[in-house]
Order: structure tokens, then C-alpha cells, then sequence
């Protein structure tokens, strides 16, 4: 089976610096210096065995956010939880890319 080319979009990514955190978990220090683009850690958004999520599949996160996020740090949320929070900061990022203009 052959490898799907997933969606990129530099503009996309590079928006994130010195944004605001959307995705906001207990916690989250919103540091606009540590945010950046967080892509989907979701199959369904793309993300598969080494590879990434589309780019337009993703959120802004600090640091603190985007280690809960690829589950570098546990914080005991159940899966349903920690998808509907991500899904909520996705919401509220395509509301800013658009806003923003970088995507139409």
C-alpha cells in the first residue's frame, strides 16, 4: 500500500509563532514564546506510523499543552477527553487562520 502525501502548508505552520494557546489544558502556561503549531495525533486526521497530521489538521499549543497533546506527559485525561479539547482548539485555530487570512 502506498504512503498517502499528506496536505503542507508552510503559512499554516508558521502562524502559530507568537499566537496565543488554543488548546488550553489544565495547566497551560500560554506562553506565546514555546507556542507552536501542533499537528492532530489522530489517525483519522492523517497522522499515521512516521508521519504527521495535514497541516490544516492542527492547533496552537505552548509547550506545556503540546507535551499533553503527543503524550510526553500524562495527566491521567481519558482519550474521549483529550480529543474533544483538541478538536475545540482546532475549531478556535481555523477561526484565527481565517481571520488572519492565511487560509480563505
Amino acid at each position: 500500500m502506498l504512503k498517502r502525501k499528506p496536505y503542507r502548508n508552510k503559512k499554516i505552520t508558521e502562524s502559530a509563532r507568537g499566537q496565543s494557546c488554543t488548546l488550553n489544558f489544565e495547566g497551560c502556561k500560554n506562553d506565546r514564546e514555546t507556542v507552536v503549531f501542533c499537528h492532530s495525533p489522530f489517525e483519522e486526521d492523517g497522522k499515521g506510523a512516521g508521519q504527521k497530521a495535514d497541516d490544516i489538521f492542527g492547533c496552537y499549543g505552548c509547550v506545556h499543552c503540546h507535551d499533553i497533546l503527543d503524550g510526553r506527559v500524562l495527566v491521567g485525561l481519558m482519550a474521549v477527553d483529550k480529543r474533544d479539547i483538541f478538536h475545540r482548539a482546532m475549531k478556535r485555530t481555523i477561526r484565527k487562520l481565517l481571520e488572519a487570512g492565511v487560509i480563505s
